[in-house]
């Protein structure tokens, strides 16, 4: 859990150390618990040293509430990501290969004009219009976040702008010549006329 943050806010789409369940009869157990019961000395019957705790009411094994490889991701995730996506206005994305889906997949469902930051030590498919801080630096500060969002914006806001006038020039070069031709042979009548009307005013 982030410490500052409300835990409803805060999707855990890989689960989380903070609690643990029995595989076998669903009883829930604190990380403290846990915690005890992993640094325990193994029993003489155990192997390789390693002691895998048990529930206490029926045996079973009790697993930390993480998603392993191959288990589907907790319902939360599912339920709200479509959501959170649409009504996100930055994405900040941190310490990832951004290999594993569906949680890479998020990078794409944000609109197109929302700014994507990415803080990782290497750059991993990088779009060429986000903003990446990679390097060796393991700690970025609130500020630093928040210049790299409000960068990103700015450079989002110019992209779109652009592409607005490509559009705006494109239609206007696939008119044909004759109406284009008629236009402004429009346009030329019409300030003929004006300045008739205003030499008839003068005298």
């Amino acid at each position: 859990m982030c410490a500052g943050v409300s835990p409803e806010k805060v999707v855990e789409a890989h689960g989380s150390f903070a609690s643990a369940t029995c595989l076998t009869c669903m009883k829930h157990y604190s990380f403290e618990w846990l915690q005890e019961q992993v640094l325990a000395p193994p029993q003489p019957e155990e192997t390789d040293g390693v002691h895998v705790p048990t529930c206490e009411l029926c045996g079973g094994i009790v697993k930390p509430d993480i998603t392993f490889f191959g288990e589907a991701l907790p319902p939360r995730f599912g339920r709200l990501a479509p959501s959170d996506t649409r009504a996100a206005d930055c994405l900040i994305v941190i310490g990832t290969s951004l290999k594993v889906y569906p949680v890479a997949g998020l990078v794409d469902e944000v609109s197109a004009d929302v700014p994507r930051v990415l803080i990782n030590r290497e750059p991993v498919g990088i779009a060429p219009d986000a903003i990446d801080m990679a390097g060796e630096r393991v700690e970025v500060t609130p500020e630093e976040a928040a210049a790299a969002a409000h960068k990103a914006k700015t450079a989002k806001a110019a992209l779109k702008a652009a592409r607005a006038a490509r559009r705006r020039q494109g239609r206007a070069s696939s008119q044909p010549a004759a109406l284009r031709g008629a236009r402004e042979h429009k346009g030329s009548d019409s300030e003929g006329e004006a300045e008739e009307e205003r030499r008839g005013a003068s005298d």
